[in-house]
């Protein structure tokens, strides 16, 4: 709302009052009241006098033009504010614990509270009674189950003893080494195998009493070879004890036909078979080799040979 005072409007005593508060109290009435003085466009001093221009010799008054704002108002200097949308609480739905009563029922609810809170203590009490039933229920089966038993006494258990330990079976190291050390002499490096082996191509062999029949059907395949030995990259000494343990052990399981692989000496200085030779004259001096052929091609030809044991031998035994 704006106002516009003059002087001429008001009487002299109230124009001469509101000059003196003009003078010291403008400015808290203006902060009071939230007033904010205006300037007309055609006023070259900011404030309105009481005459027109032409009468500038009558005396200008101090009182300014003013514009009343109500304190709900906002400054017209201030920025709009955007109007906030308020959104509305969702109401939490709360579980009534004990039974409604509605404000307008008065004494008409007290009955129906009274009836509430008399079922809730009667459904306290029929619980109660059937936990203390279900309690002497089982205190009467544990008391027959008692009696039926009667007395009884606790079982006597032996202490309980760990199974002993038994102790490993000691390694005859010292016979061990009395067998490889008979197996090595048996075997000799200056056995001449060419007084025993037939004169032929294949070098075959039989022992003293064996017909030559049994040397043809070694060659021919007529036993099946049951295990080899491989001999290449060894040296003499290595060849010559792992042939005796191979023979050794064959004799043990019961085995009739072995194959032994010597090689051809290919990657021999001057391509000489290096072992065929040694191969040869160790099996002439076991006496459970009963016969001894080159292997037929198939089978290795000159790099192996088939050798037949003596069904049923054993393996001598030898004391410490």
């Amino acid at each position: 709302m704006t106002l516009g005072l003059r002087p001429e409007h008001l009487p002299v005593t109230a124009r001469n009052t509101l000059e003196r508060a003009a003078a010291g109290k403008l400015a808290a009435l203006c902060a009071l009241m939230r007033i904010h003085p205006i300037r007309p466009p055609d006023s070259t001093h900011g404030w309105i006098h009481g005459a027109t221009r032409d009468q500038g010799a009558r005396r200008l008054t101090s009182l300014p033009l003013v514009t009343v704002m109500a304190k709900n108002l906002p400054h017209p200097g201030e920025p709009k504010r955007p109007r906030s949308t308020a959104v509305k609480p969702t109401p939490v739905p709360v579980t009534p614990t004990k039974p409604q009563i509605e404000p307008a029922a008065g004494l008409a609810g007290l009955g129906a509270l009274r009836a509430a809170l008399k079922g809730d203590a009667e459904r306290r009490e029929r619980e109660r009674a059937a936990a203390a039933q279900a309690q002497r229920e089982a205190s009467a089966d544990a008391d027959l189950f008692r009696r039926e038993i009667g007395a009884v006494a606790p079982l006597v258990v032996p202490p309980r003893v760990p199974p002993a330990r038994t102790p490993p079976s000691p390694v005859p190291a010292q016979t061990k080494l009395d067998e490889e050390a008979v197996l090595h002499e048996a075997i000799s490096d200056e056995f001449d195998p060419e007084v025993l082996l037939e004169t032929d191509e294949t070098l075959s062999y039989c022992r003293p009493g064996i017909s030559q029949e049994v040397v043809r059907k070694l060659r021919r395949g007529a036993w099946i070879v049951q295990a080899q030995l491989d001999l290449h990259g060894m040296r003499r000494e290595e060849a010559r004890e792992a042939l005796a343990e191979f023979i050794r052990e064959s004799v043990k399981r019961g085995l009739r036909c072995l194959r032994v692989i010597h090689g051809k000496g290919l990657g021999s200085i001057g391509k000489e078979p290096v072992l065929k030779g040694k191969v040869r004259a160790w099996l002439v001096q076991k006496n459970e080799v009963i016969a001894f052929c080159q292997a037929r091609a198939h089978d290795g030809g000159a790099g192996a040979v088939l050798v037949l044991l003596q069904p049923g031998a054993q393996a001598p035994h030898t004391k410490p």
